[in-house]
């Protein structure tokens, strides 16, 4: 039976979750007051800054990798698109039981004009 849930992840992908949340967690300190002046000298956005590009930064890079991922399995399926559809259909053909071998005869009698049998 397969278990359908929402966080259905593979230990690839469990690996990238407990990366980026790690990511998250060692940056808090950017946000760590200067050392240089004890007296606030205004609001800094510097610690804002690197947080943004270093989160940003990975995703870009998750991005890229899974439009890299789908463009390959473009490729394989077009691929196989342009396959030889008789070698194909051979295939298919032989994986017909009795009855259903029966029945395609039929058919294709009904759609030719031959007889049923």
């Amino acid at each position: 039976m397969i278990k359908a849930t929402i966080f259905n992840f593979s230990n690839r992908n469990k690996k990238y979750i407990t990366f980026l949340i790690a990511f998250l967690f060692l940056f808090i300190s950017c946000f760590a007051q200067h050392a240089d002046n004890m007296i606030s000298s205004g609001d800094s956005s510097f610690g804002l800054w690197i947080f943004a590009i270093l989160l940003i930064l990975p995703l870009l890079i998750i991005i890229g990798k899974l439009y890299f991922d789908f463009k390959l399995q473009v490729r394989a399926n077009g691929s196989w698109k342009r396959e030889g559809t008789v070698l194909k259909f051979s295939q298919y053909l032989k994986n017909f039981d009795r009855k259903q071998i029966r029945a395609f005869l039929k058919m294709k009698n009904k759609n030719t004009g031959g007889d049923d049998e």
